[in-house]
């Protein structure tokens, strides 16, 4: 991730977490023709050498890795700094990094719990019949079902703004006054093609909500994260988790610049502010294989 400045000056974004959904390595099952093991000896050695030299050319502050292979983690390690300043390094245990839009993926894990439990009877259902705080509005969204919005295919126009601001009321769960602040048109025919959605993942939420009288983060916990053992995994949802990483910038000349992050409003959460650690999503990458 980066963030870049005007004419003549670069800014590194900081606290990138390379948790490794893509990059990490998912060997599990027993394939016809096996794929060679990974050397952890190896793989450190090259993750030394390419996390640590980011690290040294102040591309980043910090850095957290993990590797999943055969069902198990064999590597993960934290490079650089959680708090630059005071130079407390980053724990791979421990330190949190914000892991963007693999929150989706626990938002779909949820959906098939409570598609396995009963409490949904289809993914083919349309979303309305199960929430309850608002509706998807006018004809189009009474047919939009939990599987389009899986599938990034309920015909939402794309909406991002809005995601910074205050909420009205700061209450959680949201109030419905809340969510309708945000609701976007459905200028396409659900079931048509794809639109990459931020909001479905959010009606997902609103809907997990509705069906389970639990705060996402709350049923999340209770249900993905505690299970698992992940005990350092948390959501953006309301405040910020104190284990999550610093925010700095490098300016060219190699100065650190502290950036506070603004406080997302809670409908963007469900699309993207888990904060979690190298470990524990080694731990979710295993039950994921």
């Amino acid at each position: 991730m980066r963030n870049r400045g005007g004419p003549g000056r670069r800014r590194l974004a900081g606290g990138l977490a390379l948790l490794l959904a893509g990059l990490s390595i998912l060997l599990g099952g027993a394939p016809a023709q096996a794929e060679p093991l990974v050397d952890r000896a190896q793989l450190e050695a090259w993750a030394d050498s390419y996390y640590g030299q980011a690290i040294a050319e102040k591309r980043t502050p910090g850095i957290t890795v993990s590797v999943v292979q055969a069902g198990q983690v064999i590597f993960a390690k934290g490079y650089g700094y959680a708090d630059y300043a005071k130079k407390v390094p980053v724990d791979a245990q421990n330190t949190g990094f914000i892991v963007g839009s693999i929150t989706k993926t626990f938002l779909a894990t949820a959906i098939g719990q409570l598609l396995d439990r009963g409490a949904i009877a289809s993914l083919d259902d349309p979303a309305n019949m199960y929430l309850k705080r608002v509706q998807l509005p006018a004809a189009r969204g009474a047919t939009v079902t939990i599987r389009e919005l899986l599938n990034h295919r309920a015909g939402f126009e794309d909406i991002d703004f809005g995601f910074l601001a205050k909420p009205l009321d700061p209450h959680l769960p949201l109030s419905p006054s809340e969510i309708k602040r945000f609701m976007p048109a459905i200028p396409m025919k659900p079931g048509g093609a794809a639109n990459y959605s931020n909001w479905s993942f959010s009606v997902l939420g609103l809907l997990i909500e509705d069906i389970t009288g639990q705060r996402l983060d709350a049923y999340l916990k209770a249900n993905i994260w505690a299970p698992l053992g992940m005990t350092h995994t948390s959501m953006v949802y309301g405040k910020y988790p104190d284990n999550l990483a610093k925010n700095y910038v490098f300016e060219t000349d190699g100065r650190p610049v502290f950036r506070p992050r603004h406080l997302p409003h809670p409908w963007i959460s469900p699309a993207g502010t888990i904060v979690s650690t190298a470990a524990d999503m080694g731990l979710y990458m295993r039950a994921q294989v």
